[in-house]
């Protein structure tokens, strides 16, 4: 037992955790707070690892045009606050993930791990809280990063729709 409890306190391990954001620092810290609704999603065609992940994992530039439906913190110095933000977001690229880590013959395929989260943006009447900050090329990013885009956009409930 203890020869397992010094082998496990001695190997590396790659992990990623998450900062749990309270609503009050994202707010401070977000360039823009806005209700937001997707436009349009669409792959930029540019490939990379992922921007803070390691060991490297496969990613795919993405970039989705949203409508502001409300401003709650309007961008420093845009007068007026414009009605549409572009977002830059990565998502996995799990076809080259499986390419790279081809699974043993007869065994199941290889599977990630500490991966984070990724956003699912589809266009239409969902809405989401946003919290984003301002990248140098005017676009706009998750304000807690492409790990765990998920916790600057948050979907809100539709009053009409009856679910979440």
């Amino acid at each position: 037992m203890l020869t397992l409890l010094t082998i496990g306190c001695v190997m590396p391990a790659f992990a990623q955790v998450g900062y749990l954001w309270t609503p009050q620092e994202l707010t401070a810290k977000a360039d823009v707070v806005a209700i937001v609704e997707v436009i349009s999603v669409q792959d930029t065609g540019r490939t990379q690892g992922h921007p803070t992940l390691r060991p490297r994992l496969p990613a795919v530039e993405m970039e989705a045009e949203l409508r502001v439906v409300a401003w709650l913190k309007p961008s420093a110095g845009s007068d007026p606050a414009p009605n549409m933000l572009r977002l830059r977001y990565f998502r996995h690229d799990m076809e080259q993930w499986q390419r790279e880590h081809p699974s043993a013959a007869g065994g199941p395929p290889p599977a990630l791990v500490n991966s984070g989260s990724t956003l699912r943006l589809t266009p239409g009447r969902t809405q989401y809280l946003a919290f984003l900050s301002r990248a140098a090329d005017g676009r706009y990013e998750p304000l807690s990063g492409h790990t765990f885009p998920t916790t600057s956009l948050r979907r809100l409930c539709e009053a009409d729709q009856g679910s979440c």
